[in-house]
């Protein structure tokens, strides 16, 4: 008996993001892009990647927070099966650790004007959980822990079941992205704006003041956020001055 093979999610949301058209996906620095806009990105970034001959089972680090260029990176990386090792500006004293940790041999730059530069490393072993992953040729996401309370560790995850996690329809909100983009929490929150055609909300700056100005600006209307940052939104009166009202 012929068995059907399991529908790809990652290609479903990548559908959804181009049947989305005019539909706004990003309001960063002041600026709306349309989900048709991020869909020629992803294309775009495809055909670098193939330039590059970067493709499936490939380990690639991507140095960023959230901006049009780096998400539209992270969904080709994930198209074309790639083993993506995200990571941040938040964990620079630990890059160098993280990257050998996974066996990382590209690694993406991206500063906070949505400039990039690549850079290529000589090939480096792989840890066995890798080498196991990529037999099965479907795209992985690397987050890492933080090796302050020892040493740091590498978490593999299938991209497949993660964006499968948000496969049912759901209403889309303008969401604040505040949650670092090297996190799982943050990874999900965009996965989920992505599949639900919703608007990704970016601050400039994770601060109060920042937070209350974007929510404002952006008329953000789902806000997953720390209770830390909620705490020092209500102390520091950020918000006195704002229209929250859209949250």
């Amino acid at each position: 008996m012929k068995t059907t093979a399991e529908p790809s999610h990652v290609e479903e949301l990548i559908a959804r993001i181009a049947r989305n058209g005019d539909r706004p996906a990003f309001f960063w620095r002041g600026r709306t892009i349309p989900y048709a806009e991020l869909s020629k990105w992803v294309q775009s970034w495809e055909t670098r990647l193939g330039d590059e001959n970067i493709g499936q089972g490939h380990i690639v680090g991507v140095d960023a927070d959230y901006t049009p260029e780096s998400v539209a990176l992270l969904l080709a990386l994930m198209r074309v099966g790639a083993i993506t090792a995200i990571l941040s500006p938040a964990v620079e004293r630990e890059m160098d650790s993280f990257m050998k940790l996974a066996g990382v041999q590209h690694l993406f730059r991206f500063d906070s004007d949505d400039r990039w530069a690549l850079e290529a490393f000589p090939a480096r072993p792989a840890p066995d959980l890798i080498e196991e992953f990529r037999a099965r040729g479907r795209p992985g996401l690397v987050v890492f822990t933080s090796g302050s309370t020892g040493q740091p560790k590498g978490i593999l995850h299938d991209c497949e079941r993660l964006v499968k996690r948000f496969s049912a329809p759901r209403t889309g909100y303008r969401t604040l992205l505040f949650l670092l983009f090297d996190h799982l929490g943050g990874f999900n929150t965009l996965m989920s704006v992505l599949s639900f055609g919703g608007t990704m909300v970016v601050p400039s700056e994770r601060t109060p003041t920042e937070v209350a100005r974007i929510i404002e600006a952006g008329r953000v209307e789902l806000l997953p956020v720390t209770p830390t940052l909620l705490n020092l939104l209500a102390a520091s009166g950020a918000g006195d001055d704002r229209d929250l009202s859209s949250v």
